[in-house]
């Protein structure tokens, strides 16, 4: 039976437990930083399919007008009050309108699947926004205020002052060899 304690180290077991208590804290802050990471990218990703929906329906509205216009154009050249020329500007319009709404689908499709990955759902789920675009409100804060928000509460940030303790740390324990 061998027991063995060193009486002095140099400081290298309290380095050792202090560095340990780090590298903990640390993982804590990149365990923050990546869920942050995943809610501003789900938030953004959600925003995004709100957005595209808006512009369908703003597209599908567009469809709607100018094929009124080209019925209103027609009807007005039928009575000679109108002239073909007004007639092919709004079959222009309309078709011009046809071609922003499949675009329309075509970005709202993709928006959906962003989200869909993002989430990790299968590609057989259909994912619509739940809420209506509205205002909620100004932002109170200042720009310098909102920038000095943003740096308190970034992970990041943390994460380098202990990652520049960690260091500290192995110097210590380094030194206690010496």
């Amino acid at each position: 039976l061998e027991v063995g304690y060193d009486f002095y180290n140099g400081g290298r077991r309290n380095a050792n437990i202090e560095r340990s208590r780090k590298e903990i804290y640390f993982n804590q802050l990149d365990v923050e930083r990546i869920s942050e990471e995943t809610r501003f990218n789900t938030t953004n990703a959600y925003y995004e399919l709100q957005n595209r929906d808006a512009q369908v329906a703003i597209a599908q509205a567009a469809i709607e007008d100018f094929s009124q216009t080209l019925r209103d154009a027609q009807l007005l050249e039928q009575a000679g009050l109108g002239t073909k020329f007004d007639v092919l500007q709004a079959e222009v319009d309309l078709a011009n309108a046809n071609q922003a709404l499949t675009r329309a689908i075509a970005e709202q499709r993709n928006a959906r699947r962003t989200l869909a990955e993002i989430l990790s759902v299968g590609q057989n789920v259909e994912l619509t926004a739940a809420d209506e675009i509205n205002e909620k409100g100004t932002w109170q804060y200042t720009l310098e205020e909102s920038i000095v928000m943003a740096y308190k509460n970034r992970a990041e940030l943390q994460q380098l002052i202990v990652r520049k303790e960690i260091t500290d740390q192995d110097r210590e324990i380094a030194l206690s060899e010496i």
